[in-house]
């Protein structure tokens, strides 16, 4: 059966009634379980992924300074902007389709939605590319006023249709609920190569061309291996006796491409609205900046990045978890994963919020000396910003997935666009400083707009009680630093200790006070996972 907009049973429409509705069929491992060991996996491949490409920003912002860390920043925000705009929406469409198709076992429909996911993309971030190389001189003079950066864009430009074809076809391997070949490509490939490749041009006396370098061969080898291992857990998930079924074609082109693309293809205005709230400050100082300005904050941000890592790596397991249960009408189930994905965020980001705001100078000075002079109040302002976000959980996700997109789509617009209001405000009046209180202030608004609305569609918040006693522990923490900070004349050393310290305090106060039952049961289940003591084989040794 083919791929229909029509409500049929088999459908992958957005208001299709789904093949099974009833009870959850027993499984070897609950919800939870599931997104503890996905979400700890993608975390850990996305702790590892972005603690390399901050080692290799470090590297650039000490070798060239921050005036080129700056063009770098800027020229590999407008590739990424543009492979958002050549995914056409796929990168979350698609996975949802193919969570949806796995979760109810129609296999057979699979191969068809990776096909539609990827070519069109292909096609589509070529052409992009093509535009955006001989659009380089325009952006670079007319609209950035820096002619250092038309080289960069032009040599990000070959970058594009592999980018997409890597972000898409990550997100089609999670669908099958599993992170591992995502991370493995994704993060710690992807990251390591970049590295790699840098430090080689480097020594071969390619100057900061070397870095962009890196990235255009890093993406390359990335997607060709992320297209591979999406290949195999089709082949993986289809049963022996049906992968050569008559209706199994393999032609390039998919047959049953229109409902996947006519869905996805509004998503489009999602990711550029995204990218636009969480780039809008770094847009704005570059039109109303100067590059140096730009890489000092860009170097702050880089560190606020931890705190979007761990909702995302979180978000990308529970993403697809939530969408399965969605197709089964479960929404019970739905209503605890969001609970447990906005619990499991803050939880996270609370101790590194507490030792990222009490260690904001001896962070800035690993970019170098030069990025001392707004940095640390930069770090400050978005630290805070980053925290009260983590509120929101898998808020956004849960908007896309439960037929309700355009909802999300209203809260990143508006939040876009006040944004760049805010900035067009205080950036001339308050510098830098005014990019980042228009960045905290939108965060906030937009936050609190996807809980409203979600408690009103879907009658289900993301708070809890157990919130409520690490938070207060955690602003105590915060207040007291600052104190110390305007009594003693700290060094970095001891600014370190005193942030490493309350961090450890901030979590031992979620252990003792934060989990609720869900939390504690699966701690237990994971602890049952170890065995108890040696074989008996072992011991005799």
């Amino acid at each position: 059966m083919g791929l229909s907009i029509n409500s049929k049973p088999n459908d992958f429409s957005a208001n299709a009634t789904p093949a099974y509705i009833g009870p959850a069929p027993p499984e070897e491992r609950p919800l939870l379980v599931k997104a503890a060991k996905g979400g700890g996996l993608s975390f850990f491949g996305m702790v590892t992924g972005k603690s390399l490409t901050l080692f290799l920003q470090v590297l650039v912002s000490r070798f060239y300074g921050p005036q080129y860390y700056g063009v770098f920043v800027t020229g590999l925000l407008i590739c990424q902007i543009t492979q958002l705009i050549s995914g056409l929406g796929l990168q979350k469409g698609g996975m949802r389709f193919l969570a949806i198709a796995h979760d109810r076992q129609e296999y057979q429909k699979m191969p068809d939605i990776v096909k539609a996911s990827v070519l069109f993309p292909l096609l589509f971030g070529t052409f992009m590319g093509a535009m955006l190389y001989g659009m380089a001189p325009f952006l670079a003079i007319a609209v950035l006023k820096d002619a250092e950066t038309m080289n960069v864009l032009r040599t990000f430009s070959f970058a594009i249709p592999f980018l997409t074809v890597l972000r898409i076809s990550s997100d089609l391997s999670r669908a099958f609920k599993t992170t591992k070949y995502a991370v493995l490509i994704e993060d710690l490939l992807f990251g390591s190569l970049q590295v790699g490749f840098f430090l080689t041009f480097h020594a071969f006396g390619y100057e900061f061309s070397s870095v962009v370098y890196s990235f255009v061969l890093a993406t390359i080898v990335c997607s060709v291996g992320m297209l591979f291992f999406v290949s195999f857990q089709i082949r993986k998930s289809i049963s022996p006796l049906n992968r050569h079924h008559p209706s199994n074609n393999y032609s390039i082109w998919p047959k049953d491409w229109k409902p996947i693309l006519a869905y996805s293809i509004c998503l489009t205005p999602f990711g550029l609205f995204l990218i636009g709230n969480n780039s809008m400050d770094i847009i704005m100082l570059n039109i109303l900046g100067s590059s140096s300005g730009v890489g000092e904050y860009a170097a702050a941000a880089r560190w606020v990045m931890f705190f979007g890592m761990m909702s995302v790596s979180l978000e990308l397991i529970f993403g697809p978890l939530m969408a399965g249960q969605i197709g089964l009408n479960r929404y019970d189930q739905v209503k605890v994963l969001y609970k447990a994905s906005t619990r499991w965020v803050f939880f996270l980001t609370l101790p590194l919020f507490v030792f990222q705001f009490l260690s904001r100078e001896p962070l800035m000075q690993v970019f170098g000396i030069e990025f001392r002079v707004y940095g640390p109040g930069v770090l400050g302002i978005l630290v805070v910003g980053s925290l009260f976000s983590a509120l929101s959980g898998s808020a956004g996700m849960l908007l896309t997935i439960s037929n309700h997109q355009f909802v999300e789509l209203a809260c990143l617009a508006g939040g876009m666009f006040l944004n760049m209001l805010l900035n067009l405000l205080w950036i001339p009046r308050f510098s830098v400083y005014g990019a980042a209180l228009a960045t905290i202030v939108t965060t906030l608004l937009t936050v609190f707009a996807r809980i409203i609305v979600i408690n009103k569609v879907m009658k289900m918040h993301p708070f809890s009680s157990h919130l409520g006693i690490p938070f207060v522990v955690a602003s105590v923490l915060v207040i007291g630093g600052l104190l110390i900070e305007s009594i003693l004349d700290l060094s970095n050393v001891t600014q370190l200790l005193m942030a490493v310290v309350a961090g450890g305090v901030a979590l031992l106060s979620i252990i003792l006070s934060g989990l609720d039952e869900n939390d504690r049961e699966l701690c237990r289940s994971i602890v049952k996972r170890f065995p108890r003591r040696l074989p008996v084989a072992q011991v005799k040794k």
